[in-house]
């Protein structure tokens, strides 16, 4: 059902559905798996100096919907020039929900695709691009499948979690603007890395470490 794109590419991406079918009026979540050469890497969608990240555009019947894409972490990559860029390398898995209409009928064999691009660097960069598909059945109920379900529950542990107030005093990270910068108190962590989304605001020195106090 998950046909690879086609050619030579340093990405080879795949779709994979964490249902062995499409059933009507519920959510299939699929996994967009980027296989990346070794010593490559793609781009996050967030804030970076260079690069661009995975575009996606789908096919799909009329009436379903796709949701928007979900990010793992990423880890930060800092090129000569001090040139800060967030990356995956090796394999990265990209999120999506494909919701089916009530009307979609059952006992019908579907198709859904989508047209990819990327940008994958090394020394240089090189724009990719690759049309993935997946077929399934559509019916009534659906039972997992073995491997989607397995590749979409890791990529969902994955996901940053977003922190709901961070002015509580039992949040996992507290954050207090102070006159040099900001304060971060984090119990328990180990590491902190910050990853600048888009839009947002501009960091002074994103490079630079932070100064840690106690734990």
């Amino acid at each position: 059902a998950a046909e690879p794109g086609v050619g030579d590419s340093l990405v080879t991406p795949t779709l994979h559905a964490d249902t062995e079918a499409f059933v009507p009026g519920a959510t299939t979540w699929v996994a967009i798996r980027l296989r990346i050469e070794p010593g490559w890497h793609v781009y996050w969608d967030g804030d970076n100096d260079t690069g661009m990240p995975l575009s996606v555009k789908w096919t799909l019947p009329r009436g379903w919907e796709a949701g928007p894409l979900l990010w793992p972490a990423p880890h930060r990559y800092i090129s000569p020039g001090d040139i800060l860029d967030h990356v995956y390398e090796d394999e990265v898995v990209v999120l999506t929900s494909i919701r089916v209409p009530e009307t979609a009928v059952p006992e019908r064999r579907v198709g859904v695709s989508a047209d990819l691009s990327w940008l994958v660097c090394k020394d240089v960069c090189l724009p990719e691009d690759a049309t993935v598909r997946l077929t399934l059945d559509t019916a009534t109920a659906a039972r997992p499948d073995p491997v989607g379900a397995a590749m979409v529950r890791a990529a969902r542990e994955a996901l940053p979690t977003p922190v709901k107030d961070i002015s509580a005093p039992d949040a996992p990270v507290r954050a207090e603007w102070t006159p040099d910068g900001v304060r971060l108190t984090a119990p328990g962590a180990t590491r902190i890395e910050y990853y600048n989304l888009r839009p947002s605001a501009a960091l002074a020195a994103p490079i630079e470490d932070a100064a840690k106090d106690g734990d």
